[in-house]
């Protein structure tokens, strides 16, 4: 069970820091350290070095998220363990705060009787079940803008295509490096049919970097099946 001694809230609200200061100091019988800005907790996680941090989403000025990612940015608070509160639970917000490192999320509104047992429930998962919901989430996040991320490779084919002599094979070799970074990030995040489409598409292009590159090279009807392919297996 994750030891808590100090937790460090972050809200702009006074009225939910008062409820939730009586919730974690009362119910869940921790020292709460309070911050009403993103900027103060920076400050105060430095401090304080607390065993978790309670943060809200919607905050003016530094939001949730970009205190998130600056305490995640500081040697001294980046292995602190941060909890996400916010009325917007939608399953896709949800895996979105995960995906960026959360240990959890908590929706507002919430029970003050409760709060200390869903803090104590997250951080009492297995470090191998949070890093797997995770991995999940950062998975879905990527399966969202692979469609986009092949449309780009697309029009940088096309590009290269449509370029002059003297500008070709620079073209190419842009949408080489496209090819090359999505066939080893897609077989990663568990799409091996779209890497196996880009690893040909990569060949391909090779091929036309050696060669003249011209309109009639059969490469270019290679990679115009490997893109079709990769879109075909990304709409499954």
């Amino acid at each position: 069970m994750a030891q808590i001694n100090t937790i460090l809230l972050v809200d702009d609200e006074p009225d939910i820091r008062t409820i939730a200061e009586m919730s974690l100091s009362h119910v869940g019988g921790w020292k709460t350290v309070l911050a009403s800005s993103g900027a103060q907790a920076l400050e105060l996680a430095v401090t304080h070095k607390p065993d978790v941090i309670l943060l809200d989403v919607m905050m003016p000025e530094m939001d949730g998220v970009a205190t998130f990612k600056a305490l995640a940015a500081q040697p001294e608070t980046r292995d602190i363990p941060v909890i996400f509160m916010t009325a917007k639970v939608q399953s896709h917000e949800k895996e979105r705060y995960v995906g960026f490192g959360a240990a959890g999320v908590i929706p507002k509104p919430f029970d003050p009787m409760q709060l200390p047992k869903e803090i104590r429930g997250i951080l009492d998962q297995p470090v191998e079940q949070r890093g797997r919901v995770r991995i999940e989430a950062l998975r879905r996040r990527y399966a969202d803008s692979l469609a986009t991320k092949i449309e780009g490779l697309r029009a940088a084919v096309e590009h290269a295509r449509a370029a002059d002599q003297a500008s070709r094979k620079s073209a190419i070799d842009a949408a080489h490096r496209i090819a090359h970074t999505l066939h080893g990030t897609a077989g990663t995040y568990g799409h091996a049919e779209v890497s196996t489409a880009m690893a040909s598409i990569e060949q391909a292009l090779e091929d036309l970097l050696q060669g003249p590159a011209d309109d009639a090279d059969p490469s270019w009807q290679l990679i115009e099946a490997g893109l079709e392919r990769a879109s075909l297996a990304v709409d499954q």
